[in-house]
């Protein structure tokens, strides 16, 4: 049997008889096995199994292996080089109590509750856990259900990469709340921000979710494309500001936006990479609510002035 954090806490027999029960501290490490023996079950900490040939206690976590004594795998990350502001060996950022490490690789949803920063691990077909009551959590899988229904009615499915990193296990896509954590890495989205653009077009908040899933898919699974393309000293593009822009600008983006009914085949999108942030009533709305979108702009100068000043 699983505890919440898929740790194999409890072990019965076919009649229904304990044979094995098994306490964790924080970063694995087990507070007591009974029976002492691990033949009862080897899988224990994150359901991982228990490797003690030669007494190394090592947990198999496929990517690489983790030492729950010490608190860190044995072997770098192989994703370390988009974290370089988190040590390469470090278990869960160095937080085991809020966040889970499914495959030796990476963590993936961060949302927060009390002014705690917790984390939600969603997998497109997997065996997700029960979606916490957080607002934040359900409008990012709202928004990717709903451009993955309009992907699939305008037909070209496979072509989604946010489809192709919601259902891969290769491939993780982290997802912050914009502004709550400043010193955040991966996707920051706000899912009440729409985009207006120079043409006319409001890109609704689930496009521009999209937009940037594109971005964070791009940089695992076509690495060196994306550094060049988005980092290399050949990447600027007088449009787009860079070529990575402009590819998922030209790319997904005018899929997305055409899919989600927000322009129509004779027009773009936009011509450049800007445009004036609007809010909008719903993930999926184009319509920009004028009084509130003055509010946020009000807000974000007033933050402009104190980052200024510090």
């Amino acid at each position: 049997m699983k505890n919440l954090k898929r740790e194999i806490s409890l072990s019965i027999d076919a009649s229904g008889s304990v044979e094995q029960v098994n306490n964790y501290y924080a970063y694995g490490g087990l507070l007591n096995d009974v029976p002492a023996s691990v033949d009862v079950q080897t899988h224990k900490y994150n359901g991982k199994e228990l490797d003690t040939m030669h007494g190394l206690n090592l947990h198999d976590s496929q990517a690489r292996q983790y030492d729950a004594t010490i608190g860190m795998f044995t072997s770098m990350d192989p994703l370390c080089e988009k974290y370089y502001h988190i040590s390469p060996y470090v278990y869960c950022g160095g937080n085991p109590v809020n966040r889970v490490d499914p495959d030796g690789r990476d963590f993936i949803i961060h949302y927060y509750y009390n002014n705690v920063e917790m984390t939600y691990t969603y997998m497109d077909g997997g065996a997700n856990k029960s979606i916490p009551n957080n607002t934040f959590v359900k409008s990012v899988i709202q928004a990717y259900q709903y451009n993955k229904k309009n992907w699939i009615k305008a037909g070209y499915l496979e072509e989604s990469p946010s489809i192709l990193a919601a259902t891969s296990k290769k491939y993780h896509v982290h997802i912050y709340q914009d502004f709550e954590n400043k010193y955040s890495f991966g996707v920051r989205w706000n899912p009440n921000l729409g985009l207006l653009t120079e043409t006319g077009v409001v890109l609704s908040p689930a496009t521009s979710l999209d937009h940037e899933i594109d971005h964070a898919y791009q940089a695992q699974a076509n690495n060196s494309q994306y550094k060049n393309d988005a980092k290399g000293p050949n990447r600027k593009d007088s449009q787009y500001d860079t070529k990575e822009e402009r590819r998922v600008i030209c790319g997904s983006e005018q899929k997305t936006s055409l899919a989600n009914g927000e322009r129509n085949n004779n027009q773009v999108t936009r011509k450049s990479h800007r445009g004036t942030p609007v809010i909008v009533p719903e993930i999926t709305s184009t319509i920009a609510d004028k009084a509130k979108t003055k509010q946020y702009e009000n807000e974000l100068y007033r933050r402009k002035t104190l980052w200024s000043s510090e």
